[in-house]
């Protein structure tokens, strides 16, 4: 739970610093800087519960339709417990993202987003005497929509992907998974 406090801390605080940045970057009209928190679950039979999401991200302004940029996530899956064993998992996403806005006439701004890249998955197990945690990297990509309702020079809105990581598959385990499916949905704030 520590852990997940200050990786959750480290990326608002890291929203926060960039704050200064977007405000002089985006007299250009050309960036949008954006975070949020909200929620992320595993989609597979038997997962955890899901909890606590965060995402951060720029994206670049190509034209009026489509926007590219970096995304950074991290999703705590949640924790089971096996006996006297402790299982928290994690995932952290970085992504590169491309969005397509949707026009509208009025204030409501949806968008479709879909995006590929890095994703370092972290499982670790506590029985309250022993500690043991490992993590491996898997390419992965992430489709989704969201919203924007622009509000002065900063936008709220939501942001839910479906996230479908290729992990490989065991040839000696026949329940073992060749995806992992990670659904995320925050609500956001984006400062054009």
């Amino acid at each position: 739970m520590k852990r997940t406090i200050m990786i959750v801390s480290g990326l608002l605080l890291v929203l926060g610093s960039s704050l200064a940045v977007a405000a002089e970057a985006t007299k250009t009209d050309q960036w949008d800087f954006y975070g949020g928190v909200g929620f992320a679950k595993e989609m597979e039979t038997g997962a955890p519960g899901g909890s606590i999401a965060g995402q951060v991200g720029a994206n670049y302004k190509v034209n009026e339709s489509i926007e590219v940029g970096p995304m950074l996530g991290f999703y705590a899956l949640g924790k089971t417990t096996v006996g006297t064993v402790d299982n928290k998992f994690s995932v952290i996403p970085i992504v590169g993202v491309l969005t397509y806005n949707i026009a509208t006439a009025g204030t409501f701004k949806p968008y479709l987003t879909g995006g590929a890249g890095a994703y370092m998955f972290r499982s670790s197990s506590d029985n309250g005497t022993i500690s043991e945690s490992s993590s491996k990297t898997k390419f992965g990509g992430n489709v989704g929509a969201g919203f924007e309702v622009p509000s002065g020079s900063v936008a709220y809105g939501a942001d839910a992907r479906l996230h479908i990581v290729s992990v490989g598959s065991n040839a000696n385990d026949p329940n073992s998974k060749s995806t992992v499916k990670v659904f995320s949905v925050v609500a956001t704030a984006h400062f054009h």
